[in-house]
C-alpha cells in the first residue's frame, strides 16, 4: 500500500474525490461468461469520453451475486489494468462469509485497488454488536481501506449510526455508502466528523445511476461539486 493503515483516513480524504460511478458487468449473451472486451471498452468510454473520476466495481450494479469468486477476481484484474493511473477504483468484496470477503479484499489489494466496499452480511441478520465485530475483524485483517455499505432493503441488516460511529474509530475504515433511502441517515453524524475526521463524502459524489443516464448525471454531479445545488440537467433520449 502507498500508506500506513493509520494514515488511511487522511489518504482517502485526499484521493477519493470527484465523480464516482457504479460500473456494470457486461456478459456474453451466448456463453453468459463475462464479456472481457466489453468491460474494457466500457471503462475506456467512461474515462475518456465522460471523464468519470472513479468507479465502484462488482457491486449491486455490477451483479456480484451472479459472479463466481474467480469471475469477481478477474473483473478486479481487468478494472485495475484499465484504470491504473487514470481513475480510482473501489472494488466490492461483499459476501456473507467473512473468509470470502477477506480472500477478495486481499486480491483487490494485490491488484492495486484504492479501497474495498463491503456490505453488511445478508441473510444472517446480525445484531449491532455482530456488525461491529464483523467489520472490525475485516478492517484489522487487511491493509486496504474499507468502506462500509449499508443497504438494509437488500440485506435485512440495518447498521445504526451509533455502530458507524464506533466503527469510524478503526483506522482502516474510511467511509460509508448509505443506501437506506433515508436522507437523514446519510448525513454523517457530528461525532464521526469530530472523532474520525473521515469526510470522504464531502469530497466525492458517488452516483449509482450515472452509467444509465451518464452525461446528465455526471454533469449534475459536477455542478453540485461546484456549489450549484439548484442545477438540473435533462436526461438524454439516447
Amino acid at each position: 500500500m502507498k500508506f500506513r493503515r493509520n494514515e488511511a483516513k487522511e489518504w482517502a480524504r485526499e484521493n477519493l474525490r470527484g465523480i464516482w460511478a457504479a460500473a456494470l458487468t457486461p456478459f456474453d449473451p451466448n456463453t453468459l461468461a463475462i464479456d472481457e472486451a466489453a468491460v474494457r471498452r466500457n471503462f475506456r468510454h467512461w474515462m475518456d469520453d465522460l471523464k468519470i473520476d472513479g468507479f465502484f466495481v462488482a457491486g449491486k450494479q455490477g451483479e456480484f451475486f451472479s459472479l463466481s469468486i474467480p469471475e469477481r477476481k478477474r473483473v478486479f484484474e481487468i478494472t485495475m489494468e484499465e484504470t491504473q493511473g487514470k481513475a480510482g477504483a473501489i472494488l466490492s468484496c461483499s459476501d456473507q462469509n467473512m473468509d470470502v470477503v477477506l480472500e477478495l479484499a486481499r486480491h483487490a489489494e494485490k491488484a492495486g485497488a484504492d479501497a474495498v466496499l463491503i456490505v453488511t452480511p445478508y441473510y444472517n441478520k446480525p445484531n449491532q454488536e455482530g456488525l461491529y465485530q464483523h467489520f472490525k475483524a475485516i478492517a484489522e485483517a487487511v491493509d486496504i481501506p474499507v468502506i462500509l455499505y449499508n443497504v438494509p432493503g437488500r440485506t435485512v441488516a440495518d447498521m445504526s449510526n451509533d455502530t458507524i460511529v464506533r466503527l469510524a474509530q478503526i483506522p482502516g475504515i474510511v467511509g460509508v455508502k448509505d443506501a437506506t433511502g433515508n436522507i437523514a441517515r446519510g448525513i454523517v453524524p457530528d461525532a464521526v466528523r469530530r472523532q474520525s475526521q473521515s469526510a470522504v463524502g464531502v469530497a466525492a459524489f458517488w452516483v449509482v445511476v450515472a452509467l444509465r443516464t451518464p452525461r446528465a448525471e455526471v454533469a449534475e454531479g459536477r455542478a453540485l461539486r461546484g456549489g450549484n445545488f439548484t442545477a438540473r440537467h435533462p436526461v438524454p433520449h439516447k
